[in-house]
């Protein structure tokens, strides 16, 4: 077949972006949901400072940065390495290079929200990103301590992933500064479809779903004396495998298992929250329910585990031309994201609906 002048040129304005997978500031636009997990290896100190007293004694201070209690200032002191190791909410991203954020986890859809940091796509589909916290009075757009990620575009960027490569953490002594260069931050960021631009409920998440994640176990800080050595990862990788019914209401429940089964292993009860933004907290402890305790004697508590997650909608179910599988697209479930950090791992994964 002769392929016309006029037809060439339609093909290429049609399908030469996604031909070449090239990548805009526009191919960032609407609502994203991330998760942010930062490893708790991860040692982050300040440098102390000359004291200004009136006294004969020089004295020492600590430089510290005080973020607000909002989901972006969460997220930015784990960032920093000063607060908890795993986030999420939402972000707004214009399509024009900046970012918004809101004050609590409501579900931001626009820029309503206060603008928090900016953006800037190359045409290879990695993008940079600087954020700031919008919600204190000392916070400033351009202060070179605000962090800066880096990150990849896919999906035509209804995904995108960021990483912090450079360290902000810095120590006084040699052990502490080795520890801070272990910090990593990593960020996945979902665009949410029309379909959740009212946001999420505990009624968004429903039926049985298997968590699958891996990570790394670590070993906690030990003082002998006045000296104290930092925590270090453990040359083994942590898994973690369950299975978890919502019911929809904030509870998880469990089944009995069929004959042969080994679902006891992995089933787990809890119960779970959901925020509009589509954020959400679980804590859930394994089955089977221990023994009654013998008369007279206190029960031994069960230690439940604490999981951040992100409803990301219809993750995994499409295949790698980008076409939904098996159902239509306003039936599929939800799938979630979700980090699992505490003392003696971190680890991160996904939740698949069974």
């Amino acid at each position: 077949m002769k392929l016309t002048p006029l037809f060439l040129c339609l093909l290429c304005v049609g399908s030469g972006a996604n031909l070449f997978g090239q990548c805009f500031n526009d191919t960032l636009r609407g609502s994203y949901g991330y998760l942010a997990t930062l490893g708790v290896n991860a040692t982050s100190t300040t440098p102390t400072t000359p004291g200004t007293g009136t006294g004969t004694g020089t004295g020492t201070g600590t430089a510290t940065t005080t973020y607000s209690n909002t989901p972006l200032g969460t997220l930015l002191g784990g960032i920093g390495g000063t607060t908890a190791a795993a986030s999420g909410s939402t972000l707004y991203f214009d399509g024009q290079g900046r970012i918004f954020a809101n004050s609590n986890t409501a579900f931001i859809q626009n820029i309503s929200g206060r603008e928090a940091g900016s953006y800037t796509v190359s045409s290879d589909c990695t993008v940079k990103v600087s954020l700031f916290d919008a919600f204190t009075d000392a916070a400033s757009p351009t202060s070179t301590s605000n962090p800066s990620l880096v990150g990849l575009i896919v999906r035509g960027g209804n995904e995108m992933y960021l990483a912090q490569l450079t360290p902000v953490a810095t120590g006084t002594t040699p052990s502490t500064g080795n520890a801070a260069l272990a910090q990593r931050t990593a960020i996945r960021l979902v665009r949410f479809s029309d379909r959740y631009a009212a946001g999420c409920s505990a009624s968004t998440l429903q039926g049985s779903y298997a968590l699958i994640s891996s990570g790394v176990s670590t070993v906690g800080t030990t003082t002998t004396g006045t000296t104290t050595t930092p925590a270090t990862v453990a040359p083994y990788f942590s898994t973690f495998l369950a299975r978890v019914n919502f019911d929809g209401t904030g509870n998880i429940t469990t089944t009995t298992p069929d004959g042969g089964s080994s679902l006891a292993t992995f089933q787990y009860r809890g119960t779970y929250t959901v925020n509009s933004d589509c954020s959400g907290t679980m804590s859930i402890t394994q089955q089977p329910v221990p023994a009654t305790p013998a008369p007279g004697t206190t029960p031994t508590p069960v230690a439940s585990t604490t999981l951040k997650f992100l409803i990301t909608p219809e993750v995994g179910y499409v295949n790698t031309a980008g076409q939904v599988l098996s159902q239509s697209y306003q039936s599929l479930k939800p799938g979630l994201v979700f980090s699992l950090a505490n003392t003696d791992q971190t680890t991160n994964g996904i939740g698949v609906p069974q």
